[in-house]
């Protein structure tokens, strides 16, 4: 490496002596490099630019398109379910049934307990029950 820079800085010397504002094959080829590594370096940044916000474009759209499949998807099987009026519907005449039912079951009840006839509304628990006549009387009564 040592003989290499000598050999280098030979030329260089040689050079300045021999045409003082030429540019040798060796000077052309640095400037020519380093503008490349400048630009090959400018080249690099903007592409990381470009990385970064084209990444964070496609996780926005990449999030928009999940959530429009998703509320999709749920409308989907959302509609396969009544809605709430349907259901308050169905609520309303399931309480106005039962309120029918329960409202005849008491009327039968009423009915049930009333007595049916004065005598056996008035007997005591010690009373013998009193003989009702029978609906069809037989023959000799």
């Amino acid at each position: 490496m040592h003989y290499f820079l000598q050999g280098v800085q030979a030329a260089a010397e040689a050079r300045t002596a021999a045409e003082p504002h030429a540019i040798t094959y060796v000077d052309f080829l640095t400037v020519t490099l380093t503008a490349m590594c400048v630009l090959l370096a400018a080249l690099g940044f903007i592409v990381a630019i470009v990385a970064i916000v084209g990444y964070r474009d496609i996780k926005t759209s990449a999030m928009k398109a999940a959530k429009l499949a998703a509320d999709t998807a749920i409308e989907a099987r959302l509609k396969q379910y009544p809605d709430a009026t349907e259901i308050h519907a169905k609520f309303s005449a399931m309480d106005r049934y039962m309120s029918e039912v329960l409202r005849k079951e008491r009327l039968l009840s009423q009915v049930r307990a009333a007595p049916l006839d004065v005598a056996n509304a008035s007997k005591t628990v010690e009373d013998k029950p009193v003989k009702r006549p029978s609906r069809y009387p037989r023959k000799g009564d």
